[in-house]
């Protein structure tokens, strides 16, 4: 699973908030910083979900392991 979070002002956006610093460019500098924030949440979110997948997977497959484990005991002492 992958995350792309950009934050890419612009040439002309950056020039705008350097050069004439009012409260237009600002609020257009906070909207792109908000997305990038949704974004970067919504990244963190996905990075937990995947998170609570792997370690249930972990989990099933220690229970196949054991289970597998007791079978191979059983066939080695019916064996003997």
């Amino acid at each position: 699973m992958a995350v792309n979070t950009e934050l890419h002002l612009g040439g002309l956006l950056s020039f705008a908030d350097y050069f004439f610093d009012n409260l237009f460019v600002d609020w257009m500098v906070q909207d792109k910083i908000r997305k990038a924030e949704t974004q970067v949440k919504d990244g963190l979110n996905a990075v937990r979900s995947t998170m609570r997948v792997l370690k249930n997977q972990i989990q099933e497959h220690k229970v196949k392991l054991e289970h597998l484990e007791r079978r191979y005991c059983e066939h080695i002492e019916r064996a003997d």
